[in-house]
């Protein structure tokens, strides 16, 4: 993939059928129409608010690829390769050990409400299927 496209470069790049979720907030080559063909360099806040209700369209990966969505935070930056900041970073990890902490939460919980179950009432399944000789039934008793 090269760094740099020059505008006669991107106004003659294929156009993409894969959909493609542009970053909000860093800045991409966009275009839709009654624009130029090689596109503006724009967030896609700005995109948004240029282009009204036309379909919008990010050059990525050499090719014009048509904006399914626009997508906030660390994925906009993950799909052009740029560096995630510390802040992105912690947020992320605190996300994931919430997630496990709520996880283990949901499983002792279960594990209590099986424990209170299981010595809570009494289980028969241990019986004996055929009835036992009491002393009153034998014979010479």
């Amino acid at each position: 993939m090269k760094p740099y496209y020059l505008a006669s470069e991107r106004a003659a790049a294929p156009t993409s059928s894969m959909s493609y979720i542009a970053p909000v907030l860093t800045r991409m080559w966009f275009r839709w129409d009654s624009i130029r063909d090689s596109g503006y360099n724009r967030t896609g806040a700005e995109a948004v608010a240029e282009s009204g209700s036309k379909p919008v369209q990010v050059f990525a990966d050499g090719e014009w690829h048509p904006v399914a969505a626009y997508g906030m935070g660390i994925e906009g930056g993950a799909q052009l390769s740029s560096s995630i900041s510390d802040s992105q970073f912690v947020t992320a990890l605190c996300l994931v050990l919430a997630a496990v902490a709520f996880l283990r939460l949901g499983f002792a919980a279960q594990d209590r409400e099986q424990n209170a179950r299981r010595y809570g009432r009494v289980d028969r399944t241990h019986a004996r299927t055929e009835e036992p000789e009491y002393r009153q039934n034998r014979r010479g008793a």
